[in-house]
C-alpha cells in the first residue's frame, strides 16, 4: 500500500498538469485546442488513440472532428458512425458519465464495435465520456487502448470526464465566435445598405427592453416608449430628403417624430410591436420642430419620405 500511493499521487498531479495545460489552450482555435486536447490526452493516459468525436443536428451519425494516432504522431479526421448501428453504446452514452470497459469486445455497452472496428485495430479496452453542452450529449470523447487488457482507474476516468468538460468549453466558445461573426457581417451588410440606401431610413432604440404582452398596460408602455426611445442613427438620404443636419434627427422621441399625428404614431407603433417585427413608417412629414429653419414651400415635403425605426428590444 505504501509504494502504491506516491504513485498514484504522482498521476494525480500529472492529470492536474494536463488539465491546466489544455485549459491555457482553450480559447485558442478550434483546430488547434482539439489538436491539443487528444495529444495530451494521449500522453497522460498513455493511450495509441484518442479522438474527439460530435453528433449531426438529427443525432443520426457521428463525425470525427480530430483523431490522434500517437504511435505515428499523426492527427486524423471524418470517419463517421451511424448511430442506429450501435444502439447500446449510445443509449449508455446518455445515461453515463463515463463508459469504463475494461474488456471492450464483451462490454455490454461497447461489444457492438467488435466486429469491425475493436478487432481490426486491437483495441482491447475503452474510456469513453459524453459531451455535454447545456445538458444535452453532443459528442464523445473516446480513449482506445491496444494490446494487453487494461483496467480504468478512478482517478483516469475523472480525468477523462474532466477532459471531455474542457472539449465542452472549446466547443461553446467556437460556437460564440462563429456567432459574433455572423453578427459582424450581418451589422456591416446592414450599415452598408443602411448608408447607400436612396430611401431615407433612421433607426430608434431605448436604453433598455420593455416587455410587451397580455400581463402588461400596453397604453402605459406606449407612454414609456414614446417618452424614452430615440432615434440613434439617420442615413443621407433622410437628412436630403428634409434638408436637414444629424444633429436635427439624434435623439428625438417618437413624441417628436409623430407631434403632427399622435394617435396615428401610437398605432404604429403598436402594430408594430404586435408583429414583433419591423415595419415602414406610414407616409407622415416630420413635426416642425426638427424641420431646417428656412425651408422653403417648394421644398420636397417631408409626407413624401419614409423611416425604418428600429424595434424597441421586447420580452415576449
Amino acid at each position: 500500500m505504501s509504494d502504491l500511493r506516491p504513485q498514484t499521487d504522482s498521476r494525480t498531479l500529472q492529470f492536474q498538469a494536463a488539465l491546466v495545460e489544455l485549459s491555457r489552450t482553450a480559447s485558442a482555435g478550434l483546430e488547434d485546442a482539439l489538436a491539443q486536447a487528444v495529444a495530451v490526452a494521449a500522453d497522460a493516459l498513455d493511450v495509441p488513440r484518442v479522438s474527439i468525436w460530435l453528433f449531426n443536428d438529427d443525432h443520426t451519425e457521428l463525425r470525427c472532428l480530430k483523431l490522434y494516432d500517437r504511435a505515428r504522431k499523426v492527427h486524423e479526421s471524418g470517419a463517421v458512425l451511424d448511430v442506429k448501428r450501435y444502439p447500446r453504446y449510445f443509449q449508455t452514452l446518455e445515461e453515463s458519465r463515463t463508459i469504463a470497459a475494461n474488456d471492450a469486445p464483451t462490454d455490454p455497452a461497447t461489444s457492438e464495435f467488435a466486429t469491425g472496428y475493436l478487432d481490426v485495430l486491437n483495441i482491447t479496452a475503452m474510456l469513453d465520456v459524453p459531451i455535454r453542452l447545456e445538458g444535452r450529449v453532443v459528442g464523445v470523447l473516446c480513449n482506445e487502448h491496444t494490446g494487453s487488457p487494461r483496467s480504468w482507474r478512478i482517478d483516469e476516468q475523472n480525468f477523462a470526464g474532466s477532459l471531455a468538460d474542457l472539449t465542452a468549453l472549446v466547443l461553446e466558445t467556437d460556437r460564440r465566435r462563429t456567432v459574433e461573426r455572423e453578427l459582424r457581417q450581418s451589422f456591416n451588410q446592414l450599415d452598408l445598405f443602411f448608408s447607400q440606401s436612396l430611401d431615407g431610413f433612421f433607426f430608434m432604440m431605448m436604453d433598455e427592453p420593455v416587455r410587451w404582452d397580455d400581463t402588461v398596460d400596453k397604453e402605459k408602455t406606449l407612454d414609456h416608449i414614446f417618452e424614452h426611445q430615440r432615434i440613434t442613427k439617420v442615413n443621407d438620404a433622410m437628412l436630403r430628403l428634409h434638408a436637414a443636419t444629424p444633429q436635427q434627427f439624434l435623439g428625438r422621441r417618437p413624441m417628436d417624430v409623430f407631434a403632427h399625428n399622435m394617435d396615428q404614431g401610437r398605432q404604429f407603433v403598436r402594430q408594430m410591436l404586435d408583429a414583433g417585427h419591423r415595419q415602414p413608417v406610414p407616409p407622415a412629414r416630420v413635426a416642425e420642430a426638427g424641420r431646417r429653419p428656412g425651408n422653403r414651400a417648394g421644398r420636397r415635403r417631408p409626407a413624401e419620405g419614409r423611416s425604418l425605426p428600429a424595434r424597441p428590444a421586447a420580452d415576449h
